[in-house]
């Protein structure tokens, strides 16, 4: 494969692309409107801030390990694809398991007492793992078909489907009923337009290690970024409660940038399911540059607008925070660079470069932001945060490299 190859290629979807971006992005945004200004603030006023605070928490275990499995299983399919046909019953059978373990896990919380929950509401927590689960691993459905319509469309039935939960909520005052109507409408419609939910072959050990294997690796490395990446409030708790919403406020523009990074990851893995090419120095070369102009241009634009939006929204923090913008804004777009980045790797290489990525990653981030709390300075915590972002990237550039030399070799033998 060669350059003119790759732009042939992209040629054909410069359009198509632009389109499924707005398409998907529309439907994230659409949730998190929903989620943000609707569910969370209900959630908030009804239970009062120490029962909405015991629900965050509960919403952190969905984060880190329900969502996390969720998506690691669509896309260690995205990428099993690639090479051949895949079937449904493997995926469907280890998400099966998965939800067993999380009944098992919520057994455990109860009983060493790190939530306590009635029977009822343990049996909705896990009803909700699960749900949330193979809501996120459902998504495959549209990216396997390019189908990014469809994908909006899915979102904006689970958005309805929010809607007439946090309703119900409001009569009952049991919080799950606000998230759980959606993910079964998110299912439910997967289940009737499309296939990938369906009981298709038998399993057997053979068949079943590989995409086992893909997606314990995933997991493991979804696991420690998505880990990572919440731990910044825990951390700073310790230095003090300012510290947690100075660094809020300063990277605040950053984060929201990762939002966009999700619909943009889901239209890469799409389109790269589709590509049979190997990786060489060209498509190294090309990834390094979009993603350093990524972090240029957004780095500038979220400086920027902080300025604007956190002087309007928080005039009384924006002289002590206005002086962390850059170093906290560019971090924070680092890190989505870098999930980027890792999606194309995963494409073009093994599943094992992503976890050892995110390992070394998870190892220097204690390493180096530790001991700025330990001290007490927030200073060196925002450039902490940075150095570990950018070192993170910088491995990812590497395996991509260790890859490309791999796969030219192989090339130059056939």
């Amino acid at each position: 494969m060669d350059i003119k190859e790759i732009k042939k290629y992209f040629k054909m979807f410069p359009k198509g692309i632009a389109i499924n971006f707005c398409w998907s992005i529309s439907g994230v945004l659409l949730i998190n409107i929903i989620l943000q200004f609707f569910v969370y603030p209900k959630w908030n006023n009804e239970l009062g801030s120490m029962a909405y605070g015991n629900v965050l928490y509960l919403m952190s275990w969905i984060n880190i390990l329900s969502i996390s499995l969720g998506i690691s299983s669509n896309y260690a399919r995205m990428k099993e694809s690639v090479f051949r046909e895949t079937h449904n019953s493997p995926y469907i059978l280890i998400m099966m398991i998965g939800s067993f373990l999380f009944l098992l896990l919520i057994i455990l919380l109860n009983i060493i007492g790190a939530i306590s929950l009635t029977l009822v509401e343990g049996f909705f927590f896990w009803g909700l793992m699960c749900l949330m689960m193979w809501r996120y691993y459902s998504e495959v459905e549209f990216r396997l078909h390019i189908n990014y319509k469809g994908l909006f469309l899915f979102y904006l039935m689970i958005s309805i489907g929010y809607l007439f939960g946090t309703r119900l909520f409001q009569y009952t005052k049991f919080w799950f009923f606000s998230l759980v109507v959606g993910e079964l409408v998110g299912i439910g419609y997967v289940a009737k337009v499309g296939n990938v939910l369906k009981w298709d072959s038998k399993v057997n050990v053979e068949a079943l290690y590989p995409t086992l294997k893909i997606i314990i690796y995933l997991f493991l490395s979804e696991f420690l970024s998505t880990l990572i990446f919440n731990s910044d409030r825990l951390l700073l708790k310790r230095i003090s409660g300012e510290a947690v919403t100075y660094y809020y406020l300063a990277s605040l523009l950053g984060k929201t940038v990762s939002f966009i990074s999700t619909p943009l990851n889901s239209i890469i893995a799409g389109y790269l399911s589709k590509f049979k090419g190997l990786m060489n120095r060209k498509i190294l070369a090309l990834s390094i540059l979009g993603s350093v102009i990524v972090v240029i241009l957004g780095t500038i634009g979220c400086t920027l607008c902080s300025h604007f939006v956190i002087s309007f929204l928080y005039p009384d923090n924006y002289s002590i925070v206005k002086s962390k913008f850059l170093v906290a804004n560019m971090a924070q777009v680092v890190y989505f660079t870098g999930n980027i980045v890792l999606v194309i790797l995963l494409r073009f290489g093994k599943p094992f470069y992503n976890i050892t990525i995110n390992a070394i990653y998870a190892v220097l981030f204690c390493c180096a932001c530790i001991p700025a709390v330990l001290n007490a300075n927030f200073d060196a915590f925002c450039l902490a945060v940075l150095f570990v972002n950018g070192i993170r990237l910088i491995m990812t550039y590497c395996f991509m490299a260790y890859q490309s030399f791999r796969d030219e070799k192989k090339t130059s033998l056939r």
